[in-house]
């Protein structure tokens, strides 16, 4: 039997049962599967926000700045960027596991 062949039984099997029977085990409905995705979303967000962090903190290296600390050239726009957006990442990794810390106590 083929992959396709095999692929329009078990559509065709789930097509009859009911709406909770098909749930798989990515289904939202399951509690545990929304927990693992939390936490797997904030692992995302904390890994990504930390790139982005690293980015910003290489670029502020070779940002030109005035005597009053402020950026001479366009060029910081990038930095800026990478900041606020590895700060968003990261608040929202951190809101994503205490969310996820509350839901199991």
């Amino acid at each position: 039997m083929t992959m396709l062949e095999n692929l329009a039984r078990k559509s065709k099997k789930a097509i009859g049962k009911a709406t909770a029977e098909r749930r798989g085990p990515c289904s939202s409905h399951n509690n545990w599967t929304e927990v693992r995705d939390s936490l797997y979303m904030a692992s995302i967000y904390r890994l990504t926000g930390v790139n982005f962090w690293q980015s910003a903190k290489h670029l502020s290296e070779k940002i030109e700045v005035d005597d009053r600390g402020v950026p001479t050239k366009l060029t910081a726009l990038p930095f800026y960027f990478l900041v606020s957006h590895a700060t968003e990442l990261l608040l929202k990794s951190a809101l994503l596991k205490r969310e996820d810390s509350q839901s199991r106590s």
